[in-house]
């Protein structure tokens, strides 16, 4: 009889979560590839950008759903506050930079932490901000975030250790969209980091 004509059960669990440290595991390794990979297209010179016009709101969101399973898994709570907002950008390349944000804000908060997205405007700029619950930046390190490699001495939950290449990935994709993205001192416990992005006037985003 062949094995794929039987019934195999469910898993037991301890089968259940060697699986889940497997899938966590590979995820994680292609995160490492996919960093490592636009890192040395950034290294070559300005990225390129396919520009379209976007509702940055949608955008965000459109990140945070990917990220639910990972948010549920944690019992973390998320406070969103997002404004439609016309901006002229590459959505992948934007999409990575929110991606990584909210990676890491995930990564570094605490069971049942909370987390706080918001997108707003000031003056001529599209604001996204991320705040999170975990141990925030210590003050000597606040200027080196954004270095490649570098990674801090504040453990991140997880099997394998990351690239320390992503906030210097976004740093690099914000530029090209002449924006800048700052870690600000945050009002709670928790790091808050800040993208700023003009604003598309007189335009509808897609």
């Amino acid at each position: 009889e062949l094995v794929g004509e039987r019934s195999v059960g469910g898993l037991n669990p301890q089968q259940a979560e060697i699986v889940r440290i497997i899938h966590n595991s590979v995820e994680q390794l292609q995160t490492l590839i996919e960093d490592l990979l636009n890192f040395s297209t950034v290294q070559v010179g300005p990225p390129s950008l396919n520009l379209a016009h976007l509702d940055l709101a949608a955008l965000v969101q459109e990140v945070v759903d990917a990220h639910k399973p990972a948010l549920m898994g944690k019992g973390l709570v998320l406070n969103a506050h997002m404004d439609s907002l016309p901006v002229q950008g590459d959505r992948e390349k934007l999409k990575t930079v929110v991606d990584n944000l909210l990676s890491n804000a995930i990564k570094y908060s605490p069971e049942g932490g909370e987390l706080t997205v918001t997108v707003s405007s000031s003056g001529n700029q599209a604001l996204l901000d991320v705040v999170d619950d975990g141990p925030g930046v210590p003050q000597d390190d606040s200027q080196r975030v954004f270095d490649a490699f570098f990674q801090g001495e504040t453990p991140a939950e997880g099997y394998i250790k990351g690239s320390g290449l992503g906030l210097s990935i976004s740093r690099e994709y914000v530029h090209a969209h002449h924006g800048a993205i700052q870690l600000l001192d945050s009002e709670r416990a928790g790091a808050h980091f800040r993208v700023s992005l003009p604003l598309d006037h007189g335009r509808e985003a897609a």
